[in-house]
């Protein structure tokens, strides 16, 4: 059942140009944390299409003239359980409104639980989340700001939706071509009853902690399988290490010892 859509002070609008650059806005204050977030996201984005480019798929329809993609992008479990994160994201399809889709509005929706926990309230109240999409949300985090993790209710960069945002802007899938004979048209019941089956991150939980345990335990096990000649050479490379950098401290204060008698000579020069 569809949830009523919320009674909004003003619609806010954002574009794929502006998830991938600045999705807190050209007037946002903190520069350096934007910039730091962006490169996170950045380097997030090349280990990812770098390790698991053949995981990546993306189908885009054409609903009743209104213009979606479902991007499926590996969840930080993948490598141990093959979960993925369905992002769908709704392209303004105004044929009077002659600009390149990425500078189009749009409204997204990912099933990965730090978008549910982080910025669902957010986007739900905003009006930023397909009208179709709304029986997808979570209760609990549509009607309960996200004091511990978003207390200020800004928007911000997430993994999945960066992430699909870099493959639909990186790909053909923009270009006037595709979205005129590539996209797979369907009615909006069809729309509903496909997206119906979309999992909640609810559903993914249980999975993503397996897949960290899973990793977790392989970590502990490397370390236990390192032998002893592997174990003293890595003291050996901390200790010539922490070696090193107490010589360059007593270098420094020695540097530090002469050029103080230097300026208390040269005083004693001045005072005779």
């Amino acid at each position: 059942m569809a949830r009523p859509i919320p009674k909004l002070k003003h619609q806010q609008h954002i574009s794929l140009d502006q998830l991938l650059k600045n999705p807190l806005g050209k007037y946002s204050a903190n520069v350096i944390r934007r910039s730091f977030a962006r490169s996170s996201m950045q380097i997030f984005y090349w280990n990812l299409m770098r390790d698991y480019r053949h995981a990546v798929s993306v189908q885009g329809y054409n609903v009743d003239n209104r213009i979606f993609f479902i991007i499926m992008v590996p969840s930080e479990a993948y490598k141990w359980n093959k979960t993925r994160y369905t992002v769908i994201i709704e392209f303004m399809n105004d044929p009077s409104f002659n600009r390149p889709f990425i500078h189009r509005d749009v409204k997204y929706y990912s099933n990965s639980p730090n978008y549910q926990f982080t910025y669902e309230y957010v986007l739900y109240h905003r009006g930023l989340i397909p009208d179709s999409l709304t029986p997808l949300l979570s209760d609990i985090a549509i009607n309960n700001a996200p004091i511990i993790r978003n207390p200020q209710q800004t928007l911000g960069f997430e993994k999945s939706l960066y992430a699909s945002a870099r493959i639909l802007h990186e790909g053909p899938y923009l270009t006037r071509f595709y979205i005129d004979n590539k996209l797979k048209k369907i009615t909006s019941a069809q729309w509903s009853s496909m997206t119906a089956n979309v999992p909640s991150a609810d559903d993914l939980i249980p999975f993503l902690r397996t897949g960290m345990r899973i990793k977790s335990q392989e970590n502990k096990n490397a370390r236990k399988k390192m032998t002893s000649a592997e174990l003293k050479s890595a003291k050996a490379s901390v200790k010539k290490q922490s070696t090193h950098v107490i010589d360059k401290k007593s270098k420094l204060r020695k540097k530090a010892k002469i050029s103080m008698r230097a300026v208390k000579s040269k005083k004693n020069r001045f005072n005779r």
